[in-house]
């Protein structure tokens, strides 16, 4: 999940739909069964 937004980070050229898909990849991650992929993702939503 980190690479993911990291790499879109450094994208040249990402789109609104390319940052939208990677939201909804890691809002997926606030609904898993692992505490700390729950808490990774939600700092990640908090922080981009």
């Amino acid at each position: 999940m980190i690479l993911l937004v990291d790499q879109l980070g450094k994208a040249e050229g990402s789109s609104q739909h390319d940052h939208d898909v990677v939201r909804a990849i890691l809002q997926q991650g606030v609904a898993d069964p692992d505490p700390q992929v729950r808490e990774q993702t939600t700092m990640l939503l908090e922080n981009n």
